[in-house]
C-alpha cells in the first residue's frame, strides 16, 4: 500500500485526473497484519449477487443515485478515474489474482482494490535454487 500510495502522490502533484483510495495496513507478523475498513463500499462480487440478471452496473447507479442528476455523473466520473488508475497500478505492479470478491467499488462510484496477497508473494518470494 505504500507503493500504491506513493503513485497517488505523483499523480496528485501532476494534477492527472486519476483516483485511488488508499487505506492503511499494520504488519502484526511476517505473514499476517491488519487492514484499515474500506467505508461505505461493497464488493463487486456481493453487489452482482443482489443485482437482478438483466440490471448492469450503471442501471444499478442511476437507481441508486437518481437517473440523470448531477450525483449520478459525479458517480460516472469517480469510476472512470479510479478504473484507470487502479488499471495502470495492476499493470505497473504485474498485480494479479483480481477478481470480484477483491475488488470494492464505494457508494460515490469509486472502485477500490484490496488483497494484494499474491503480488506480495510473488514480489517477495525466495528465488528457486
Amino acid at each position: 500500500m505504500q507503493i500504491i500510495d506513493t503513485f497517488k502522490e505523483i499523480w496528485e502533484e501532476a494534477s492527472l485526473p486519476l483516483q485511488l483510495q488508499t487505506y492503511q495496513i499494520l504488519a502484526i507478523t511476517s505473514t499476517s497484519g491488519i487492514m484499515e475498513t474500506v467505508t461505505n463500499a461493497t464488493s463487486l462480487s456481493t453487489l452482482k449477487k443482489k443485482l437482478k440478471p438483466e440490471e448492469t452496473l450503471c442501471k444499478y447507479f442511476e437507481n441508486y443515485i437518481g437517473k440523470g442528476t448531477k450525483d449520478l455523473m459525479v458517480a460516472q466520473n469517480n469510476f472512470v478515474e479510479s478504473v484507470a488508475a487502479t488499471s495502470l497500478i495492476c499493470y505497473f505492479l504485474q498485480v494479479k489474482d483480481r477478481h470480484n470478491a477483491n475488488i470494492l467499488i464505494d457508494r460515490e462510484g469509486r472502485i477500490v482494490h484490496i488483497d494484494y496477497g499474491n503480488f506480495f508473494f510473488f514480489f517477495f518470494r525466495k528465488p528457486i535454487n
